[in-house]
């Protein structure tokens, strides 16, 4: 005759997905917060000058792109000021492009894995490059 043991057998906890202590909502689609380093990669600056450089800023899922504009003259600045703004405008419907910019550059790009899966690669690079 067999006896039930005492103690009921021990189950693992069910796997969850990874969340940020430090992110309130991890299902909205932002780069990782500076203060955890684990999450994000080396930050990479490409400069021509100083008035021109991009900012990338990998993170684990996700990769932002911050763009600085040449502007010479106040008629350069004003035609920037007025593209960004239109652009910004419009940001839902340019899924990957972000309303406000990082300080001190003209247009930010927030592009995440679900955006890659979703569209087609060659067509996302075109849209960023021009």
């Amino acid at each position: 005759m067999v006896r039930p043991s005492a103690t009921p057998p021990v189950r693992a906890p069910a796997p969850r997905s990874p969340t940020s202590p430090l992110a309130p909502h991890p299902c909205l689609a932002r780069p990782a917060p500076r203060s955890t380093p684990e999450a994000l990669l080396t930050p990479l600056l490409i400069s021509r000058n100083p008035t021109e450089c991009v900012l990338i800023e990998p993170s684990i899922n996700s990769v932002r792109l911050s763009i600085r504009i040449k502007q010479a003259d106040e008629t350069e600045r004003i035609l920037c000021h007025k593209f960004t703004r239109f652009l910004a405008m419009r940001a839902e419907s340019f899924v990957v492009l972000r309303r406000v910019p990082i300080k001190g550059y003209d247009i930010s790009f927030l592009i995440t894995n679900s955006n890659v899966e979703d569209m087609m690669k060659h067509k996302l690079v075109d849209f960023v490059i021009q």
